[in-house]
């Protein structure tokens, strides 16, 4: 579990002095820098709790999600930042104080609404729960619990939303992204089929076949080779974009020199 320094509160958002604080204009732009540079899920989830917990004055915050496979509508925390447990006792009370994020995450999600209430865990803390829209997923929500201490103007529930709201959107131009790279796929997959069909000899297959590779990954350079066992090394078939090619060249022989040193690691 990552751990938030119990005994110093999350850093805060810094302020100019020619003015009131903005923490949801300063959110919104670390946030679009976060999600600008994201690919994969799991790192930008624990780069985006620690900018929300800073940006809320949370001690903790987690994204809560259903199991795989979990017929329940119960939701456990998939990525938390939280106190330190140094002590028995810390670790019971933030047993507890999940225990009870995980039925007001569970609200959020079902309801599809923010949601806040006291915490029974711990008299005077606030929780609050946002949905997030998990395309193709399980149901899921951000969750936080705001101290009873004052939030220096802060609006806790607006910024948790407005993170919740962010993820969700990058999540579904991720997965429209992604849809829409396996159509063109699949378009590409079917075409390279017909070409290599209508070729008249395997040379001009195995062209086929690299040129269409090339353009589909958009990558500088595809080769094709064929194992010959009783040889025991590949002999390069074809080049993308290269109707021929010299065997003996250098930069010939150094690519079918690392084919080769493939097939003995098995790559």
């Amino acid at each position: 579990m990552a751990t938030l320094d119990n005994q110093a509160s999350p850093t805060p958002i810094s302020t100019a002095a020619t003015g009131p604080p903005r923490p949801l204009e300063e959110l919104d732009r670390r946030l679009k820098e976060a999600l600008q540079q994201a690919t994969e899920l799991k790192p930008l989830l624990n780069q985006l709790l620690r900018i929300a917990a800073q940006a809320i004055g949370a001690p903790y915050i987690g994204f809560f999600e259903s199991r795989p496979g979990d017929s329940s509508e119960e939701l456990v925390p998939t990525h938390q930042l939280a106190p330190a447990t140094d002590t028995e006792a810390a670790q019971q009370q933030l047993s507890r104080d999940v225990a009870e994020l995980q039925t007001l995450a569970a609200a959020a999600a079902t309801a599809r609404t923010v949601i806040e209430r006291p915490l029974n865990s711990r008299p005077g803390s606030i929780g609050m729960a946002a949905p997030v829209a998990h395309p193709g997923r399980t149901p899921a929500a951000l969750v936080v619990m705001v101290p009873p201490t004052d939030t220096n103007g802060r609006r806790p529930l607006a910024l948790l939303d407005h993170v919740a709201n962010s993820l969700s959107q990058w999540q579904l131009m991720h997965t429209l992204d992604r849809l829409n790279w396996e159509a063109s796929a699949s378009s590409a997959a079917v075409e390279l089929v017909n070409e290599v069909l209508a070729s008249e000899s395997m040379r001009e297959a195995y062209l086929a076949a690299a040129n269409s590779l090339k353009t589909l990954f958009a990558c500088e350079r595809v080769v094709i080779a064929a194992y010959h066992e009783t040889l025991g090394k590949n002999e390069l078939q074809a080049i993308s974009e290269m109707a021929q090619f010299d065997s003996k060249a250098e930069t010939v022989e150094a690519m079918a020199a690392a084919m080769d040193e493939a097939v003995v690691r098995e790559e």
